[in-house]
C-alpha cells in the first residue's frame, strides 16, 4: 500500500521534486557519499586572507567549541535564536541540525541511486534566483517551525515523553560522538531537543486520535473512508506481453490463452478454497512471482484497465483484462484485510493531523533572526561541506591506525609463538642429549 505523506515528512520531498533529473548518473556503483560530495564544492574564495575551507584535513579546535558559530564565520552561535514560532524560540543548534540533516539525506540519495553530487549552488528557478541551499534552508525553516508548533501544543495539554522514550533518547545520545554531532553541525543540546520534539509530535497525535483519544477512529469511520478514498484489496495474475514484439500475435494469442484457462479454471473453484487456489496459481504463472494481496487507493497510478475491472468486481469475484500495457490480468477481489485496515486508519489518522497542523500552522506567526536573514549560505554549506570531509579524513586515518596496531600486535604475538616453540624446542633437543 502506498503510504501518504504526512505533512511533518512533507517539506523532505520538496527538493527530490525539484531535483529530479538535474544531474545524469556517471557512476555504476553507489559508493559512501562523504568524500564525493564534500570534494565537488563551489567556488573557492579569491582572497588570500581567507582561510582555505576546501582543504581541510583536520577539525579544527572553534568548529569543536562551537560547530554553527564556524560555519558562519562568527555571525551566529549554538544557542542562539534564530526563529521565533509564536513565541517559542527555535535556537540555531536544533535549525542546523535539519539544515544538515536534509543536505546529508540529499546527498546520499543522489549519489547512491543516480551517482549524482549533490551541488547546493544548483538553480531551481531561474526567475527567482532559487538555488538548492535555499530549498534546503526553506526546509529546515519549516520543519524547525512545525515541530515548535506542536511542542507548544504538546506543552499544554501536559504531554511528557514516555519512560521508553526517555530511555531511546539516551541511547541516541550515547551512540552520538563528537564527530557525529559536528557532521550535522550541532551539539548534545540540538540532537536533544530535535529527539524530544519529535517524540512529542508523535504522543500529540496518539493523545487525539489513538486510543482512548478523543477523535479514535471507529471501525465504521475506516471502512466509510475507506470507501471515500477508493480503496480495494486484490490478488493478481500478469501474463505478460510487453517484452514481445508488434507483430507477434502468436504470443500475444498464447498469453491471452493462459489467461483464460485460469480465469475459467477458478471458476469452478469453491468460495472457501478461492483464495489459497488462486494464490497457487500465482506462485506457478505471475509474471513477477507475486503472490501477496495488494491494496491500492484512487491517488495510486495503475495500467489502464487494472482498477476498471477491479472496480467492477465484488469482493470473492475473479474479473480478467483485456490486453494491457503490461498484458493479462486474472484479478480476484478481496475484502480488506485487518492488516490492510490498520493501515488505512494510519492513512486516515495521518490526514486528521496534517489537517490540524495546517490550521496551528497558519494560525501562527514567525519570526527568523536578522542573523539567519543575512546569511551566505553558499559559503555557510562550503564550510560544512569541508567540515565534513576533514571528519571523514580523521576517521579514516583512526581506523588505518587502529588497523595498522592491531596487526602489529598480531605480529607480535606470532613472534612470541615462534620464539616460545623455538625454547621448547631447545629444552627437548637439550634433554635428549643428556638422556
Amino acid at each position: 500500500m502506498k503510504k501518504r505523506i504526512g505533512a511533518l515528512l512533507l517539506a523532505l520531498m520538496m527538493v527530490m521534486s525539484l531535483l529530479a533529473g538535474c544531474g545524469d548518473s556517471t557512476s555504476e556503483d553507489a559508493e559512501d557519499t562523504t568524500d564525493s560530495t564534500a570534494s565537488d564544492t563551489t567556488d573557492e574564495s579569491t582572497d588570500d586572507s581567507t582561510e582555505d575551507t576546501t582543504t581541510l584535513t583536520e577539525v579544527p579546535d572553534e568548529a569543536k567549541a562551537d560547530p554553527i558559530a564556524y560555519v558562519t564565520d562568527g555571525a551566529i552561535s549554538a544557542g542562539d535564536t534564530v526563529i521565533t514560532a509564536d513565541g517559542a524560540e527555535i535556537p540555531a543548534n536544533l535549525f542546523f541540525y535539519w539544515l544538515t540533516y536534509y543536505y546529508n539525506y540529499y546527498s546520499y540519495y543522489y549519489y547512491y541511486y543516480y551517482g549524482y553530487t549533490f551541488d547546493v549552488t544548483e538553480v531551481l528557478d531561474e526567475d527567482e534566483g532559487t538555488t538548492v541551499a535555499d530549498n534546503l534552508v526553506y526546509m529546515a525553516s519549516n520543519i524547525s517551525e512545525m515541530y515548535a508548533v506542536l511542542n507548544e501544543k504538546a506543552d499544554e495539554y501536559g504531554l511528557t515523553l514516555t519512560e521508553d522514550q526517555e530511555t531511546s533518547l539516551s541511547e541516541v545520545l550515547a551512540n552520538y560522538n563528537e564527530n557525529a554531532l559536528l557532521y550535522y553541525t550541532t551539539n548534545a543540546e540540538g540532537l536533544e531537543l530535535a529527539y524530544r520534539e519529535s517524540c512529542q509530535a508523535t504522543n500529540l497525535q496518539d493523545y487525539f486520535y489513538g486510543e482512548g483519544g478523543e477523535y479514535e477512529p471507529t471501525d465504521e469511520t475506516i471502512a466509510d473512508y475507506a470507501e471515500e478514498q477508493g480503496y480495494y484489496t486484490c490478488r493478481y495474475i500478469l501474463l505478460y506481453t510487453a517484452d514481445l514484439e508488434d507483430d507477434d500475435d502468436d504470443g500475444r494469442a498464447a498469453q491471452q490463452e493462459a489467461a483464460q484457462a485460469i480465469y475459467d479454471a477458478l471458476q469452478d473453484v469453491s468460495a472457501d478454497e478461492l483464495e489459497d487456489t488462486f494464490a497457487e496459481y500465482q506462485a506457478e504463472s505471475n509474471y513477477d512471482e507475486n503472490t501477496d494481496e495488494y491494496t491500492f487507493d484512487s491517488d495510486d497510478s495503475l495500467v489502464d484497465g487494472f482498477r476498471e475491472l477491479v472496480e467492477t468486481l465484488e469482493v470473492g469475484e475473479v474479473g480478467m483484462t483485456d490486453e494491457t500495457d503490461y498484458g493479462y490480468f486474472v484479478i480476484l477481489r478481496l475484502d480488506n484485510s485487518e492488516d490492510t485496515l490498520a493501515e488505512i486508519e494510519e492513512d486516515y489518522i495521518s490526514d486528521l493531523y496534517n489537517s490540524q497542523i495546517d490550521e496551528w500552522m497558519n494560525a501562527a506567526t514567525f519570526e527568523t533572526s536578522e542573523a539567519l536573514d543575512n546569511m551566505d549560505w553558499q559559503a555557510c554549506f562550503e564550510k560544512i561541506i569541508a567540515l565534513q570531509t576533514a571528519i571523514a579524513a580523521e576517521e579514516e586515518a583512526d581506523a588505518t591506525e587502529e588497523e595498522e596496531s592491531e596487526d602489529a600486535d598480531t605480529t607480535e604475538d606470532a613472534d612470541a609463538t615462534e620464539d616460545a616453540d623455538a625454547t621448547e624446542d631447545a629444552d627437548a633437543t637439550e634433554e635428549t642429549a643428556e638422556g
